[in-house]
């Protein structure tokens, strides 16, 4: 398969990138947190996302797997990707919630759907091994590469076919 180096190496690459897009939030104090509450009740998806985090994180917020999860699965309904992403990868991981395929591929496209490049190049990179799914993968891996993501433009390329070189036996 036309994946392997470069997939490996996509993989090892992909956690230093960072998934978060959208600006980074301060956690410094409770203050901080209250007003991100606030926010995420009032139908912020951002501040969802952030208390999300918050929970997550133990940061300016009780430590809680549910509560994170909860409000990340907000944060995706109010239309923020990062929010749909974090809940695919805990679908995925089952750290949070129980392991479920189906779950897990609806929050990774729709983050994509919203426009996450990150969602868009990580399920496209996932698809690409599942038998039977090359297509969809590299719908994901055009979208990435159009929405941005240098390394869905490579992974995007490297998948096409290629042509077949014509022979010059005379």
């Amino acid at each position: 398969m036309r994946f392997s180096k470069f997939f490996l190496l996509a993989l090892l690459a992909f956690p230093l990138a960072g998934f978060g897009q959208q600006t980074k939030v301060n956690f410094a104090d409770v203050a901080n947190v209250i007003q991100i509450k606030k926010a995420c009740k009032e139908g912020d998806g951002f501040a969802c996302f952030a208390l999300g985090r918050a929970h997550q994180l133990g940061k300016g917020a009780e430590f809680s797997k549910k509560l994170a999860h909860e409000s990340f699965v907000k944060s995706c309904e109010l239309g923020n990707f990062d929010g749909c992403f974090e809940v695919g990868e805990q679908y995925s991981d089952g750290e949070y919630v129980k392991k479920d395929e189906e779950k897990k591929e609806f929050y990774y496209h729709k983050a994509c759907d919203l426009g996450s490049m990150n969602a868009c190049y990580y399920f496209g990179l996932l698809l690409a091994y599942d038998n039977g799914r090359e297509a969809e993968s590299l719908e994901l891996l055009k979208k990435g590469c159009e929405l941005g993501h240098p390394l869905s433009c490579q992974a995007y390329k490297n998948s096409l076919p290629q042509p077949k070189k014509k022979s010059s036996k005379k």
